[in-house]
């Protein structure tokens, strides 16, 4: 039987992006090679949840952060028990390395 589906409780599991993105970009201030203790204790304190508007699939549309967004307590308790889908819809899915088969 194929899983399809996985119902994730955010208790105990900690989703957080990183810090310094891959060309080493703070997240909270936007400068390069940040160290600013201000940062470090803001992104410490964060909380972090799968995307709602994507379910973590980083959809062109999308404006999550890796599938993740910042969450307050109310959006951390309705994410717990939320079952999330293991592959993007089909119809969500986009193509951004080149294009598809030619059709007749």
């Amino acid at each position: 039987m194929w899983l399809d589906r996985i119902s994730t409780d955010p208790d105990g599991m900690e989703l957080k992006p990183l810090r310094l993105n891959f060309a080493q970009v703070c997240l909270w201030c936007g400068r390069r090679w940040c160290g600013a203790p201000e940062c470090v204790a803001a992104h410490a304190a964060s909380t972090w949840v799968v995307c709602p508007a994507c379910d973590g699939f980083e959809m062109i549309d999308c404006l999550c952060n890796g599938g993740l967004v910042e969450a307050g307590p109310g959006l951390v308790a309705a994410q717990r028990g939320r079952v999330l889908p293991v592959t993007a819809a089909p119809a969500e899915v986009a193509t951004v390395s080149g294009p598809g088969p030619e059709t007749a």
